[in-house]
């Protein structure tokens, strides 16, 4: 204090033996890890139990961290404002598991429902206050994710795509927007080499055009895991059709192991086109995924376009290098196409090898 006096010492807990370490513990109100888990998890199948059907949004990592920011939790179900649900609902559930660590409740119909669930850390008898003073601060972290949205509707894909020269790719692959445009070129060449309809490879080339975009929408600054996803309502927003929507929000996929492919050909393709230009490009520039080192992702978009590519015949992957290569020779960069085209398809080859001996088949 600033009259110099020490403050008080905190009561203290004796532990007569170790045996009896988690006994004390639990009188001071402080269950150890794993009963703080289950006490939580025990209190979300309450909440889904007195809602048919309903479920909470538990992400392993948030969840994790929920059980290490308390001591003597209590399960609290609170409500936010209506007017959010027409916002898209993946930036609501961000901002409440990334800003407030709140769990989101679904409906039987796998809608999200204006309540969530709030882990408290205080006294379960002034829960009715836990709650209020929860409901209050999530409100302007919903308000600011609204707010984006509904900025951001205002600009439009198109007005956002010009402003992706102002965004560096990789300082010898040029810029963004320069990535969207090889993009397109080999969007439909994957589309018309698989499907033999001009519409599916304008739809292709369409959504490869506006892929990117989103990446300077407000939205996806403030809420990065959400490219794409954003992109997506944003071109269903101005009139773009369905499918090069879909094919704008699920470029990205798969993400990882075991994650979803794109749903449609569009999708697949302008997906295939995202990946193979990072891979043809860092092979141009001698920049190799390594051992230790794959800072642009290198190995997972080599499996990623594995795994689309055996879902369309007819695709020639020789034919996709040797097109991505030429995307990048048309911007003037220096490099041996035979060469780099050789060292890509080996790439590709030990990437199969690996997926064959993992499926118990014959690497060669």
């Amino acid at each position: 204090s600033r009259q110099g006096r020490r403050p008080p010492r905190a009561l203290a807990h004796e532990v007569a033996e170790p045996a009896a370490y988690e006994r004390v513990l639990e009188e001071a109100y402080v269950l150890g890890e794993r009963r703080r888990a289950q006490v939580i998890r025990d209190g979300i199948a309450r909440v889904e139990a007195e809602r048919d059907g309903a479920r909470v949004d538990t992400p392993k990592g948030v969840f994790d961290e929920v059980v290490n920011l308390c001591e003597w939790p209590t399960v609290v179900v609170g409500t936010f404002d209506e007017e959010f649900l027409a916002v898209p609902q993946e930036i609501i559930v961000e901002a409440m598991l990334k800003h407030q660590r709140y769990f989101p409740i679904y409906d039987a119909a796998g809608a999200l429902t204006r309540e969530f669930v709030i882990v408290s850390n205080a006294d379960p008898a002034v829960n009715d206050t836990v709650r209020a003073g929860n409901e209050r601060v999530v409100r302007p972290r919903l308000d600011d994710a609204k707010f984006f949205y509904d900025e951001d509707l205002k600009v439009g894909l198109d007005a956002f795509r010009e402003r992706l020269s102002n965004v560096v790719f990789q300082k010898r692959l040029g810029t963004v927007l320069q990535k969207s445009e090889r993009m397109e070129l080999l969007a439909g060449l994957v589309a018309g080499q698989v499907a033999d309809d001009e519409s599916v490879v304008a739809d292709a080339e369409r959504a490869a055009h506006l892929a990117k975009a989103d990446l300077v929408s407000q939205a996806v600054v403030e809420f990065t895991s959400q490219q794409g996803v954003m992109g997506g309502y944003y071109a269903k927003a101005q009139g773009e059709s369905d499918l090069v929507a879909q094919a704008i929000s699920q470029h990205y996929r798969p993400r990882f192991a075991g994650d979803a492919l794109p749903s449609t050909v569009v999708g697949k393709a302008v997906a295939v086109a995202d990946k193979l230009d990072t891979i043809c490009g860092m092979f141009a520039i001698n920049e190799p995924p390594t051992g230790s080192s794959d800072p642009f992702a290198v190995r997972r978009s080599a499996i990623g376009v594995i795994n689309m590519l055996r879902t369309l015949p007819g695709a020639s992957l020789p034919a996709l290098i040797d097109e991505s290569l030429r995307t990048y020779a048309k911007q003037q960069l220096d490099f041996d196409a035979e060469e780099v085209a050789g060292k890509v398809a080996a790439y590709f080859l030990g990437r199969l090898g690996a997926i064959a001996r993992e499926e118990g088949g014959d690497p060669d």
